[in-house]
């Protein structure tokens, strides 16, 4: 009797169906154990977005530049171009300062040359990113594995406060870089749902986003995303989606807008292609006055004996992209120089 009590009291022997295995066996059975932690998704989403952002040669639209970067390195360095909306007080200040601040850094390191000023908002950007995937991650176990344990807790002691804060420093922010007082979501409001300001870039019907906008993002995964739905029973998840495409949908201007038949004013591009020559000499007149010149290389064709006849020499060609981005945007990107300044 003694014998067997001391034997259950010196726990079970190996291999028994009611003990869990070792933290150090289950890591020898399961290799991506690691990556079932909050650390380790963090750690491989940190990886991912930082290797993306050292890799990646091609872009995605100028506004990443015009509203953040060229914001960021004029609050810096005291020039940079700003664009129409920051003349109205659409853009909130509160992004572009973050890397601002960076820039202030770098040139206090006396880092501030070109390759850094580059990489350096990327990688800092990849860090917010991988942190975004880290709580896509938990969102997903909070709505699939455990249940809030109290909806009015989380609602007025978690998201009302956090968004209550972010919008009293956003708004000091912007009073203070601005120069007056301004409320920008309130200006964004006014402009674009009581006054249709974005109705100048073309219109959709009303069911746009639910009949092409939607469908076209995610494509071929439209029948596995309804399969998925139906399956799961996530009818909130759902509702939510289409709420918000419904709220959206109330906006006359929505984006995909190559869609539509409404094609608008020529922009400058489109000038440029329908006549270079004419185009280079009525926007930049005698090109002489220029050091450098950068264009694509689809744009190069049309102009190179122009570029030449003003003696101007390629000095430097950067791969941009095997593939069309927008209408004719692709390949290389191309620097001429005059003679005199090489």
């Amino acid at each position: 009797m003694n014998q067997r009590r001391r034997s259950r009291a010196a726990g079970s022997p190996p291999g028994d169906a009611g003990s869990p295995p070792s933290p150090e066996k289950a890591g020898r059975t399961r290799p991506w154990a690691a990556l079932e932690s909050d650390r380790g998704v963090l750690a491989l989403a940190l990886a991912f977005r930082a290797a993306n952002a050292l890799l990646v040669r091609t872009y995605f639209n100028p506004d990443e530049h015009w509203q953040c970067l060229e914001v960021a390195h004029r609050i810096a360095f005291g020039y940079g171009h700003l664009t129409w909306e920051w003349k109205r007080g659409l853009r909130s200040y509160l992004h572009p300062l973050i890397f601002a601040a960076l820039y202030k850094i770098l040139a206090l390191l006396h880092l501030d040359t070109p390759w850094f000023m580059v990489i350096a908002p990327r990688l800092l950007q990849a860090v917010f990113a991988a942190f975004g995937d880290l709580y896509v991650y938990k969102l997903s176990k909070s709505i699939f594995n455990v249940q809030m344990k109290s909806k009015c807790h989380f609602v007025f002691l978690e998201a009302i406060p956090v968004g209550a804060i972010v919008l009293a420093v956003t708004t000091l922010l912007d009073w203070w870089m601005y120069g007056h007082q301004v409320i920008v979501p309130l200006n964004f409001l006014k402009f674009n749902l009581f006054s249709s300001g974005g109705d100048y870039y073309g219109t959709h019907v009303f069911h746009w986003y639910f009949t092409q906008g939607f469908p076209s993002m995610i494509w071929t995964f439209l029948p596995f995303a309804i399969f998925g739905i139906v399956k799961s029973r996530e009818w909130r998840i759902s509702g939510l989606i289409a709420w918000v495409l419904g709220v959206y949908s109330i906006l006359g201007h929505k984006e995909f807008s190559a869609l539509s038949d409404n094609k608008g004013t020529l922009d400058e591009s489109d000038r440029f292609l329908t006549s270079p020559s004419d185009f280079v000499d009525e926007v930049f007149g005698n090109l002489s006055s220029f050091s450098h010149i950068v264009l694509f290389e689809s744009e190069e064709r049309h102009i190179l004996n122009l570029l030449l006849r003003n003696s101007f020499l390629e000095v430097r060609r950067f791969f941009h992209s095997h593939f069309k981005v927008d209408r004719d945007v692709q390949s290389s990107v191309v620097v001429y120089s005059q003679r005199d300044v090489l």
